[in-house]
Order: structure tokens, then C-alpha cells, then sequence
């Protein structure tokens, strides 16, 4: 009698994703460079005179000493804007369940 053991490990299985992990991961990468690149273009913008007509509608124009202030406002509020944004859009996502096996029918004998 021979019995032979196998020393070779068992093949790994492939780690999938979960379903919609692909959209997950696409919404974060989106609002992240958001995230980074909004409060910089506010923040600009507002300090280099671009929003100055916003400003004439809405506060009035900031003083030159007072621009970087109200500039990081500006900026800040942008930025909880972002993440109120994104905190919708994770809320509202859906992920399809997984599809149930179809379960076979039991077959029904007919007395005769």
C-alpha cells in the first residue's frame, strides 16, 4: 500500500471585489480631487480680485488688508461644500444585490 500525500498547497482563488466597488472607488477618487484642488482655486480666485463681483452682490468687497481672511472663508466653505456633496452622493448610491440562484421546481406527481 502507497499512499501518497501531496505536498503542492492548494491554487489561491482570486479576491474579487464586491459589487459596486468600482463606482465606490470612482466617487472617492472624484471627490477627493475635488477635495484638494477646490479650496486652492477658491482660495485664488477669491484673493486675486476674480469673485470681486460676488463679493459687490453678496458681503461687499473685502479691504486689501482683510482679502487673505476672507479669502480662507471663502475657501473653507467651499471645501464643507465638497464633502456635504460627496456625503449626498455616497448616501444615494445603490449596489445591486446579488441575483438569487433560481431555485428548481419540485416536481408534483399526478396520481393516474
Amino acid at each position: 500500500m502507497s499512499t501518497k500525500i501531496s505536498t503542492r498547497p492548494k491554487p489561491a482563488e482570486a479576491v474579487g471585489l464586491p459589487p459596486g466597488a468600482g463606482r465606490a472607488l470612482t466617487t472617492v477618487a472624484i471627490f477627493s480631487l475635488l477635495m484638494v484642488t477646490c479650496p486652492f482655486l477658491l482660495y485664488y480666485s477669491s484673493y486675486e480680485g476674480y469673485l470681486d463681483p460676488l463679493y459687490a452682490i453678496t458681503v461687499g468687497i473685502p479691504a486689501p488688508e482683510g482679502r487673505a481672511v476672507a479669502s480662507a472663508i471663502f475657501a473653507v466653505l467651499g471645501v464643507n461644500l465638497v464633502v456635504g456633496c460627496f456625503i449626498f452622493v455616497a448616501f444615494r448610491e445603490v449596489i445591486e444585490p446579488d441575483k438569487p440562484a433560481a431555485k428548481p421546481q419540485p416536481q408534483v406527481k399526478k396520481d393516474n
